[in-house]
């Protein structure tokens, strides 16, 4: 009874270990299982939760038509399946079995695991008024140097400020790209011109945009350990984390870019509308 019991255990470990292997040998499950442990999923859903709240935040500078029909172009754009999607493809034509895997083992971890949680928790809509409370809070009273030290050291290894510049730049160039296109020809820039507008906009961005994600930083990471920002800071500087971070980079700012891009002919094509029916008015009043 005890051999029997005993092989068939022996049997069901085998099984398990032999359905574990062809799990981790099949390139689109380990790609499905990094962007789940890696929050990104429901880092999309913030994303998309907060462009909403962005518009809502608009309101006063908007008119109530124009806002009706901004609103409906971001929800129709800013979907989380599509930009899902995008970001799987883009890491499933990353893929690298050795490095892939070995990624999928750091994410498992308790550390990843705790680091995950916080980045998902401090991105959410609710978030937003204790992380501006916060931001305004450190302005008078900063951590201790040591602390904003191993800080900036993770930020810089995370290259978060590099992300969200390149954010910042493909929605920028999206959405100038379609009012230039909307233009009278007359009017509009030519490309060289147009890369200027683009340029000067990064750069007045620019400031705000550092300040932002230093305090981004430091409210995520405000109840991580020491030790543990310093493990985690060791990964991302590591060659497989720097690998990851680059993948991960380019992901997410190929799918923005391919909603945003989307976005801009909406804007274009709304801006055009706009025209012809100021024209028409015109007209009717002659």
């Amino acid at each position: 009874m005890t051999m029997r019991l005993l092989a068939a255990t022996c049997l069901c470990l085998l099984a398990s270990f032999a359905h574990a292997q062809e799990a981790a040998a099949d390139p689109d499950a380990v790609v499905r299982e990094i962007l789940e442990l890696s929050g990104a999923r429901k880092q999309i859903e913030q994303l998309v939760a907060n462009s909403q709240s962005e518009i809502g935040d608009a309101r006063g500078q908007l008119k109530p038509k124009e806002q009706k029909q901004f609103q409906a172009s971001m929800q129709r754009v800013f979907q989380t399946e599509p930009l899902y999607q995008a970001l799987f493809a883009h890491h499933r034509g990353a893929y690298d079995a050795k490095k892939s895997a070995a990624v999928l083992e750091w994410l498992r971890t308790p550390l990843a695991r705790k680091a995950v949680e916080l980045e998902v928790r401090a991105l959410s809509v609710k978030e937003r008024p204790a992380l501006r409370k916060y931001a305004q809070q450190i302005q008078s009273k900063p951590p201790p140097a040591a602390r904003q030290a191993i800080l900036e050291r993770l930020q810089e290894a995370s290259r978060v400020m590099e992300f969200n510049r390149r954010m910042v730049s493909v929605m920028l160039r999206s959405v100038v790209s379609a009012f230039n296109a909307a233009a009278p020809p007359e009017k509009r820039l030519p490309p060289g011109k147009l890369d200027e507008v683009i340029t000067r906009g990064q750069e007045q961005i620019g400031p705000t945009l550092r300040q932002s994600v230093r305090a981004i930083v430091l409210y995520t990471y405000r109840d991580l350990p020491d030790a543990d920002v310093r493990a985690y800071t060791q990964f991302l500087e590591s060659d497989l984390g720097r690998w990851y971070v680059q993948v991960n980079m380019d992901a997410n700012v190929s799918a923005i870019e391919q909603a945003s891009t989307k976005l801009g002919q909406e804007l274009s094509q709304i801006m055009e509308q706009k025209v012809t029916e100021t024209k028409a008015k015109k007209k009717k009043k002659r």
